[in-house]
């Protein structure tokens, strides 16, 4: 791990090992925000045929990050749902772009992913310091990892692959994270954030039904800006 503060003490970039390797002669190595990232004017991404694509490109759209490898099995798997995902919204109209973010450890294997998987979105070139900026950015740790972003490159969810694994037509584009989320859904957040859950599997509907009411209720009034922490909770429950 490699920190970086300036001369007064302020915060230039927590995770400064990444972008050091990879880029440098970019000192002092700020944290650019995922915004200041792609919206850079020499931003430069891979279409499928092989020309480039520009910030302007991405402008009113919203953006899915594609954090997967070829090495990678699950990745292999789920590429392929995403693609139908990806076509299926498009084919509806929807402002919404997918750039591939390659953790391959070759160019040969980034171009045989792309091409085997018939990858039809935008890609970070293999030989791009953006892969390591958006990875740190994003605070990537496993694999296959999809992140939705709005308009202004605010995160809508992490937790993307589960919810097109669920919603593979896009009916609930673009995946709003539930405040009460199903188990059986994901399990984003279960593990890295303090957690309530909702065990509900031996119960019959109607008590579910009244169970989950409560939470609801519970989770809204706690999630306000209360100053208690409570908006870094996560709830789910656990239906039979």
């Amino acid at each position: 791990c490699l920190v970086l503060i300036d001369e007064e003490g302020n915060l230039i970039n927590k995770a400064a090992l990444g972008p050091v390797l990879s880029d440098p002669d970019a000192y002092p190595w700020r944290q650019q925000s995922v915004a200041e990232m792609l919206s850079d004017p020499s931003l430069a991404l891979l279409r499928p045929d092989g020309s480039t694509a520009s910030a302007a490109d991405l402008k009113g759209k919203k953006i899915g990050l594609y954090f997967s490898a070829h090495w990678c099995a699950p990745c292999r798997a789920f590429t392929p749902t995403l693609a139908e995902t990806y076509l299926e919204l498009n084919g509806q109209g929807k402002d919404f772009e997918i750039i591939f973010v390659s953790s391959d450890k070759s160019q040969s294997q980034f171009d045989e992913y792309r091409t085997e998987a018939a990858m039809p979105w935008l890609s970070v070139p293999f030989d791009s310091a953006l892969r390591a900026k958006l990875q740190t950015a994003m605070d990537v740790k496993s694999y296959p990892t999809f992140v939705v972003l709005d308009e202004e490159c605010n995160v809508i969810t992490k937790g993307g692959r589960d919810a097109v694994q669920a919603d593979p037509m896009g009916d609930e584009f673009p995946w709003v994270p539930k405040l009460i989320k199903d188990l059986k859904v994901t399990t984003d957040g279960l593990l890295e954030t303090p957690s309530i859950v909702l065990l509900s599997d031996n119960a019959d509907s109607s008590t579910t039904d009244k169970l989950l009411a409560s939470l609801t209720t519970a989770a809204e009034a706690l999630t306000k800006d209360q100053g208690g922490g409570w908006k870094d909770f996560n709830f789910f429950v656990a239906k039979g």
